[in-house]
């Protein structure tokens, strides 16, 4: 789905490790031939629009931390390849760059991780804000950088928001 992004940044010499989280982003195979299956059941279920702020942001933020865990997992991983391969890369400039609800996770791992040196998240809001804290509280100090489309708010995101249509 990224190719264009992830080609653009190959192009002008930088690495690029796209993840697949495992029972959240489809079908996963492991390099044993293990199957995950994407967890439909607790993925697909219907979100209440009576829910709280309090328990919308629960629901998510178990996802979102995971999929920031899944960052920091991945940098760990690459750090252990072999000499030849791990020589070439520059574990001293390392970015992170996410869209929608990968956007969201962003902000979290580089609250959490500061070897991510600078964040990108495309069109990832939550909850009426683009800078999520990881699960410590603690938001990123790193360059952040948010893109997205100008849009109308649907009366749902504005009392999600706890907003008027003249705010």
């Amino acid at each position: 789905n990224y190719a264009v992004i992830i080609e653009n940044l190959v192009s002008r010499g930088y690495v690029v490790a796209a993840i697949n989280h495992p029972y959240d982003s489809g079908d996963f195979k492991f390099s044993d031939g293990q199957i995950i299956r994407f967890d439909t059941e607790k993925w697909h279920r219907k979100v209440s629009e009576n829910w709280t702020n309090e328990q919308r942001r629960q629901f998510f933020d178990e996802r979102r931390i995971g999929w920031a865990r899944d960052f920091s997992f991945v940098a760990d991983q690459l750090q252990k390849l072999d000499k030849p391969f791990r020589d070439k890369l520059d574990f001293q400039n390392l970015g992170v760059f996410g869209h929608s609800f990968g956007g969201q996770a962003v902000s979290i791992a580089c609250a959490s991780d500061v070897r991510f040196k600078a964040c990108a998240n495309l069109d990832g809001m939550a909850q009426g804000n683009v800078i999520l804290p990881d699960a410590s509280g603690n938001v990123l100090k790193q360059p952040f950088l948010f893109f997205s489309k100008a849009e109308e708010a649907r009366d749902a995101d504005l009392r999600m928001m706890n907003l008027k249509r003249e705010e």
